[in-house]
């Protein structure tokens, strides 16, 4: 069935990250270029064999969850809703915990334990768990770009990008 949602394939992906390298070049010339050098591989990943498209929320990261004691957890900020991979979600999700940990904002210990809890409730299939790492990548590519932009987070732009290639620090132990 179609699902009242925008397409959000990879190749959009691939084409957001090459805008908001583009537009950081005018603010920050010499990580705008770091990110460039990290794009091919990032493009690559997302190209090789994109999986099933689903109803996916695009921005889904630690603080767009709530919980309400008496009605349980809950999304904000649906604009970007979209039909996409689920590793876009599952992946954006695993960089914003290792960014988390990075920013001294939350133990690695607890990233994970947070991790695995958020994997065991969405069940992700193989064949999502085979695409996490393209997304994660291009999540932490994006990050990279957006925290070049914050000077009390600069620094964080190139560890990001040292982390591209690598599995998630926050997903079971650092297995992927």
């Amino acid at each position: 069935a179609d699902l009242p949602a925008p397409d959000h394939a990879a190749a959009a992906e691939r084409a957001l990250l090459a805008e908001q390298i583009d537009r950081l070049d005018a603010f920050a010339p010499a990580a705008a270029a770091a990110c460039r050098a990290a794009l091919p591989p990032v493009e690559a990943r997302l190209a090789d064999a994109p999986g099933r498209r689903v109803l996916i929320h695009r921005d889904f990261y630690d603080k767009q969850v709530f919980f309400d004691e008496r009605t349980g957890p809950g999304l904000l900020d649906f604009d970007t809703l979209a039909r996409g991979e689920a590793a876009l979600d599952v992946g954006n999700m695993l960089a914003h915990l290792e960014l988390r940990v990075m920013q001294g904002r939350c133990r690695s210990s607890l990233a994970v334990v947070a991790s695995d809890a958020f994997l065991d409730t969405y069940h992700p299939d193989a064949a999502v768990v085979d695409r996490v790492p393209a997304y994660l990548d291009a999540s932490r590519l994006r990050l990279a770009c957006l925290y070049a932009y914050r000077p009390r987070w600069r620094e964080l732009t190139g560890r990001l990008l040292e982390r591209l290639g690598t599995p998630a620090t926050t997903m079971n132990g650092g297995r992927t």
